[in-house]
């Protein structure tokens, strides 16, 4: 009942559990599989006319019917689940590499990677990553290549966000998104995180 079954239908299946065995239907003609939608326990009603109906005027007829439930964005409009970009997931080990090839940095985040990547590249409390790109100069050199006549906001982040690679998706437990992240750490060694505590790795 809380789940909103049909109060027949409930009623239908203990009596089919005490009874421990199918009723005969005998031969039938044709089966007919028919899905509509659930929206109160007025279906349960409905349910009952449309088997009478097929009972009496069609006897060797069997119609089965199923119930499915109202989706609300197919209602309203397919737009209302957002879209999830591939190159932007959440909960995700990341790695960025600089322009100069010296500078690699290993992290983890539970948010959306877009949501991180701004985080790295702010001057004001800036991350390791933020505290390396105005002194390197083979990032400013690249990026004046590519955005020489057009450096507003939109650019500088997404020349910055070409230097960030997924190494694994969909880790949104927080202890083996940890564990996850000082295992790369400690098998690439990149020279951004040294200053940094991480999850404690052994190979064997």
């Amino acid at each position: 009942m809380e789940n909103s079954y049909p109060k027949n239908f409930i009623k239908d299946k203990i009596e089919y559990a005490r009874k421990g065995k199918r009723k005969d239907i005998g031969v039938m003609d044709e089966e007919l599989y028919l899905s509509l939608t659930y929206t109160s326990e007025r279906c349960s009603k409905i349910h009952e006319n449309l088997l009478r109906i097929f009972k009496t005027f069609i006897p060797k007829f069997r119609i089965i019917i199923s119930w499915k439930t109202v989706r609300i964005q197919n209602i309203i409009s397919k737009k209302l689940k957002p879209r999830q970009s591939v190159d932007n997931p959440p909960a995700t080990i990341y790695q960025f590499t600089c322009d100069c090839k010296s500078a690699v940095y290993i992290g983890e985040t539970k948010r959306h990677l877009e949501t991180r990547i701004k985080e790295h590249g702010k001057t004001t409390e800036p991350t390791e990553i933020g505290s390396h790109l105005p002194r390197c100069e083979a990032y400013q050199k690249e990026f004046l290549n590519q955005h020489k006549y057009n450096q507003n906001a939109a650019n500088k982040f997404k020349f910055l966000k070409s230097h960030f690679k997924i190494l694994r998706r969909n880790q949104f437990d927080y202890h083996n998104r940890k564990f996850t992240e000082g295992y790369f750490i400690h098998l690439l060694n990149p020279s951004l995180n040294k200053q940094n505590d991480c999850k404690k790795v052994t190979f064997i």
